[in-house]
């Protein structure tokens, strides 16, 4: 690894990667017990510790090397073995909850219909005939539990959140393949093939991988605003085919509305040069299935509201006044979200220094809307 990065051979490292990960076993789905079987291999262990090192130290080296290393982090993620630290987001996500693919698999759904009972008690009798083996796994021996215990402490050891934490000192082609990994990693929302024959369970864990790359990617951006527009356009991309995709409400366009307004209450008042990249990405809501932008609208204007409050001054093109009072017009119909509307408006007209000739009309037009909406 050190003669590859030395001699800048990415391909070298890319491939050096690709083996180590292999060694791992952690893409091995066969394992019964994968956090048993792994806390039991040695080589398994120190594969993990050496590719992990060598991404955290040599990222920069690194091109395609970095999907081996998802697939890897993927895996933990999906086995619940992450640690916390890999997906906190240094509070973008305030006052949200992640709900991981364990959880929502293991929220029972009530049934509605009489296949639906008939599943059920099929699943229930299945469970009944093997339960002399579910007795058995409850309860791990004295070695499972050793074994567990050295899978966590090595992968505490990985320091797997320095990958994204860290992600501001990639040279800028890396961190451009690591966005890239990331969005590989989350699939194709557009691609409705990929879904056929596949469970329910199976159809949630591919969403929540969807959602864990998607705040990454987040996080990544906000980690690097000194160069957001190195990667910006990339996530926006993503954002957009996740937003264009969906034709009814569901977490992963949750998650990716409020990321693309989070991003912009964030970075507006750090980086005005880029005030306007960021307001004109906004109008990316404007193209939300007119069923999924109901159900979020109020929470929309929540944080347009946010937004506001923290930036109004940064808000100067008639562009983006416009983009932000056509958002608060849309609440002035709408009953749980007009209360929030208004504030917003008021917020700007209330105080002459936040009136301009740049926000002058669309504010009046957004007035008029609100004026409309109570005849």
């Amino acid at each position: 690894a050190k003669t590859a990065a030395a001699h800048r051979h990415t391909e070298v490292m890319d491939n050096l990667v690709s083996s180590l990960c292999k060694f791992t076993t952690l893409l091995n789905p066969a394992a019964s017990k994968p956090a048993v079987a792994f806390g039991e291999d040695v080589k398994a262990r120190m594969a993990a510790v050496t590719v992990f090192d060598i991404a955290n130290k040599k990222g920069n080296f690194l091109r395609g090397g970095w999907r081996n290393i998802l697939d890897c982090i993927l895996r933990l993620h999906k086995l619940g073995l992450l640690p916390t630290k890999v997906t906190e987001l240094d509070g973008l996500l305030d006052g949200e909850t992640r709900v991981t693919t364990q959880q929502r698999v293991a929220t029972p759904k009530r049934s509605t219909s009489t296949s639906s009972i008939f599943r059920g008690l099929s699943s229930q009798f299945s469970q009944l005939l093997s339960l002399d083996n579910n007795e058995d796994n409850a309860t791990p021996s004295e070695r499972e539990t050793e074994a567990e215990a050295r899978t966590m402490r090595c992968i505490e050891s990985c320091k797997i959140d320095e990958i994204f934490t860290d992600s501001k000192f990639l040279e800028a082609e890396s961190l451009l393949q690591l966005a890239q990994a990331l969005i590989w990693a989350a699939g194709s929302p557009a691609s409705p093939t990929g879904r056929k024959g596949r469970t329910s369970e199976m159809l949630t864990a591919d969403e929540d991988t969807a959602i864990f790359c998607l705040e990454q990617l987040a996080a990544i951006t906000l980690r690097n605003r000194d160069r957001m527009l190195t990667v910006w356009p990339l996530v926006f991309e993503h954002l957009g085919s996740i937003v264009q995709a969906a034709t009814a409400p569901g977490p992963l366009v949750e998650r990716a509305v409020f990321l693309l307004l989070r991003v912009c209450q964030r970075l507006l008042p750090y980086k005005e040069d880029v005030a306007e990249e960021l307001l004109t990405s906004m109008q990316l809501l404007f193209k939300l299935d007119p069923h999924v932008a109901g159900e979020l609208l109020e929470r929309i204007t929540s944080e347009v509201l946010a937004l506001l409050k923290g930036s109004v001054t940064y808000i100067r093109s008639p562009t983006g006044w416009r983009t932000v009072t056509r958002l608060l017009s849309a609440a002035a119909c709408h009953q749980e979200a007009s209360t929030l509307g208004f504030e917003a408006l008021t917020l700007v007209m209330q105080d002459a220094a936040n009136v301009s000739s740049a926000n002058f009309l669309p504010c009046i037009d957004a007035s008029l809307a609100f004026v409309a909406s109570r005849v």
